[in-house]
């Protein structure tokens, strides 16, 4: 069978091994033309050595030696062997090794000895190799423990690196958890431990789909992203039906494996640890009637006891929310086989308001959580969390399904306690203001989301589901009315950010109305703050925690007070400020104030008299990941366009920007944006050529197309293309301009092109709130036209000129 006959309802497994026969023919082909000599033996290690040689994979080979290679003649020929192997299309990736290196933990490179624990014998040398067998043999027996230790760090830091869940919405099938690598270390812990080899009827699920991945990119490509995930499905890969289908055949495959490496681990580790030990193990003083801890893990003391006692598993669950210990792997499948069984007797009997209340009281609860997920227990108690088991939702945003997004939430509070750096600190400080209430909190979050997958507002199915479980469970009406009140409310502050302008007055009130009380605020500012930081690692960053507090200081100063406009951001630092602060201040928009210290006041301050005297002044700097460029200059109809694309020119991906005009003709723009090729932390020359590009096209002495002309334009996914826009005009959100947001595909300068196309018409930019959820811009403009709203008419003109902007041919990126 050759890769382009395979056809997914063929087993994946074949197709390895016999490709990896072919190359074992055409590497012992290369070896007896250009290496063959006393002394030198061919070894297959790695994958290549296990016989599952996938279409585009690297060749692992181990160039055994006798001695190390000293001759520029031996060199030459070793480079001949690479050669013929690249020439027959093969990506050989080799390493020679004496007998003595290969026998021995090389320091800093575990693994190699990882490679070798699957070596196969290829070609060459066999008294060389009669030599290396029995010395690798003792090796192996003397160093097993380190080996193993090693082992075990690589994959726990290999989990780490992509949060210890293998509920990612684009998985890497082979490094990520649950993956191949996963398997792999079962496979080779068994051997170390001198166990029997986990299962393998987990390999074919994993095999077919890199081979899939593998073929339909032409490439070594390990992740499942969107396109392919589709693409598996329409080909019944797994047995599936549609994508949905597909990935939760994925999903469970993944877990299984994820779970027998962890299991692994376990059982090494719980061996590795001396007696002595044991006495200083201060988990184990928490056991139970009923549980045992032992090494951090709960164990049943009588596994049995489940078959008669069905609230075993709810006092399991609670423990591990009090101590934040998690069940052990053999608890977790015994827990599992009773899961089925569970769920009838708690369709008769709920688990009721109070196993609830004091569950998510508890300091782990999210823990308790997760281990209620792994084990089918959460969708017994809550049948209704089926329908987003290992939901994805493919929007180019979130990072996790849409249960282990719910998950991480309900982490990211916890994270909260003893946080000490500011702005985070503040909602650490809001997170134990909270108290009784936290549980109502938690809860919120844990139903928030259990509506997606249904085919209807999120929000509105969610809080359906919710109110049946809240009845069902017997919570008391007021606990109800908290709990649907965040659910239905859990966009509200994180949009109001994205798309109003929420210095306004007016945004303010409409806020303070539907909250309603400063204790809902916190809630609710609480739960967006946990909501955001779960879509993904960095999406919560210093400057956007900061903005959010920042709003909820604002609105809790409406509320508290209940007057109609509580004081202007800043304003108490008037007082501190240097007489050329005070004049920025006075010259400038109320909403400048917004989210800014007095050491910013300052700083725009001294950058303005500077324009004053040059034309134009630049301030650039780094902060929370992400680069902040500030640029004064002489207010001009193109001027915040052209800057826009002057720093698409080099690339930088713009997250958030605001517009401002002085009374004396200035203008202050401010930009955020992203570097996502560190060009300029890497080049640091590059930050002045930056500046000196800000500088002149504030001058108005280079065109921003003709920088945008310059750079080439990325790849798309598929499924991000043929986007159409939709462009809104609001009237209401602001009594001083018209509101317009535009969602459109992102690509190259739109930004720069948007706000071209507002200029053209004769319009002024009064704030724009940008965002990008992977491949889809979200921009908001407030524009004035001649220092007022747009009329009718003139809204139809700039939605035609915005139309042809968003369909423009792509230039470089955002």
């Amino acid at each position: 069978m050759t890769t382009a006959a395979w056809m997914p309802s063929e087993p994946a497994a074949t197709l390895l091994e016999e490709r990896t026969r072919s190359v074992d023919a055409l590497a012992r082909e290369a070896f007896a033309q250009h290496l063959e000599a006393p002394g030198a033996a061919l070894l297959a290690v790695g994958g290549y050595g296990r016989r599952r040689l996938f279409p585009h994979s690297d060749i692992d080979l181990l160039l055994l030696s006798a001695r190390p290679l000293a001759t520029i003649r031996e060199r030459d020929r070793a480079g001949e062997f690479l050669r013929k192997l690249w020439d027959a299309g093969l990506r050989a990736s080799h390493s020679v090794r004496t007998v003595e290196e290969c026998c021995s933990l090389q320091q800093g490179n575990p693994e190699l000895t990882f490679s070798l624990l699957d070596h196969r014998f290829l070609a060459g040398d066999q008294e060389l190799l009669q030599e290396f067998e029995p010395r690798w043999r003792r090796f192996l027996d003397s160093r097993r423990g380190e080996i193993a230790r090693l082992l075990c760090a690589a994959s726990r830091a290999r989990h780490a690196r992509f949060q210890q869940t293998v509920f990612h919405l684009e998985p890497d099938v082979k490094e990520g958890p649950g993956g191949l690598r996963d398997l792999q270390t079962a496979e080779w812990l068994a051997v170390l431990m001198k166990r029997p080899a986990p299962s393998d009827r987990w390999l074919e699920p994993l095999a077919a789909v890199r081979v899939f991945l593998h073929l339909t990119h032409g490439r070594d490509n390990n992740v499942l992203d969107f396109d392919s995930q589709d693409a598996a499905a329409r080909a019944g890969l797994l047995g599936a039906r549609d994508s949905a289908s597909f990935m939760r055949a994925w999903y469970r495959n993944a877990g299984a494996v994820m779970r027998a490496a962890e299991r692994a681990m376990e059982e090494f580790e719980s061996q590795d640890r001396s007696r002595l030990s044991v006495w200083f193990d201060r988990s184990s003083r928490l056991s139970t009637a009923d549980l045992t801890v032992s090494r951090n893990l709960v164990f049943l003391r009588n596994p049995g006891q489940l078959e008669r006692d069905p609230d075993l598993a709810l006092r399991l669950f609670l423990f591990t929310a009090r101590h934040g210990l998690l069940p052990s792997r053999e608890t977790e499948s015994r827990l599992e086989q009773h899961a089925a069984r569970w769920m009838q007797q708690r369709a008769d009997r709920p688990a009721g308001a109070k196993f609830w209340r004091e569950l998510l009281s508890l300091p782990h609860a999210a823990a308790a959580v997760r281990a209620m997920r792994s084990t089918g227990h959460l969708a017994a108690a809550l049948p209704e969390w089926r329908r987003i088991d290992h939901l994805v939702v493919p929007d180019f945003y979130h990072r996790f399904t849409v249960d282990e997004h719910t998950n991480v939430a309900l982490e990211v509070l916890e994270q909260l306690a003893g946080e000490k750096t500011p702005p985070r600190r503040f909602f650490a400080e809001l997170w134990e203001e909270c108290g009784r209430e936290q549980w109502l909190l938690r809860l919120a979050l844990l139903l928030h989301d259990t509506g997606k997958g249904s085919g209807r507002d999120h929000t509105e199915e969610s809080l359906s589901i919710a109110r049946a479980f809240l009845q069902r469970e017997g919570f008391a009406p007021q606990e109800q009315s908290a709990v649907l009140f965040l659910i239905g409310k859990h966009l509200l502050l994180s949009e109001a950010m994205q798309s109003r302008d929420v210095a306004s007055g007016e945004v303010q009130q409409w806020l303070a109305r539907e909250l309603g009380s400063s204790e809902r605020l916190r809630l609710l500012a609480l739960l967006t703050y946990a909501d955001i930081s779960a879509v993904g690692a960095g999406r919560m960053t210093a400057w956007r925690a900061a903005q959010l507090f920042s709003l909820y200081r604002t609105l809790h100063a409406r509320l508290e007070s209940g007057l109609d406009e509580p004081a202007v951001n800043g304003a108490a630092l008037l007082g501190s400020l240097s007489p050329a602060a005070r004049s920025l201040l006075a010259g400038l928009p109320a909403r400048y104030r917004w989210g800014r210290t007095a050491e910013d006041f300052e700083q725009d301050a001294a950058l303005l008299l500077k324009a004053r005297a040059e034309g134009a002044a630049v301030r650039l700097s780094a902060a929370d990941g992400a680069w902040q460029a500030v640029i004064a200059a002489a207010d001009h109809p193109r001027l915040f366009a052209d800057l826009a694309g002057a720093l698409s020119s080099f690339g930088m991906e713009i997250v958030q920007c605001e517009a401002f005009t002085h009374q004396e003709g200035f203008a202050v723009d401010a930009f955020r944006f992203a570097d996502p090729h560190r060009t300029l932390e890497l080049n640091p020359p590059e930050q002045e050529r930056l500046i000196e590009t800000l500088l002149r096209a504030a001058l108005g002495r280079v065109s921003a197309a003709e920088l945008l002309r310059r750079r080439a334009a990325p790849r798309l996914p598929a499924r991000a293309a043929g986007m159409p826009p939709a462009i809104t005009f609001f009237d209401d959100l602001s009594g001083h301009a018209t509101v317009v947001e535009v969602v459109a595909q992102d690509r190259p300068a739109l930004l720069h092109d948007l706000a071209a196309a507002i200029s053209s018409e004769g319009c002024d930019i009064r704030l724009v709130l940008v965002d990008t959820r992977a491949h889809k811009a979200i921009d908001v403009f407030y524009v004035t036209r001649a220092g007022a709203p747009l009329g009718g008419e003139q809204r139809e003109t700039l939605r035609s000129a915005l139309e042809r902007a968003c369909t423009a041919a792509p230039g470089p990126p955002r």
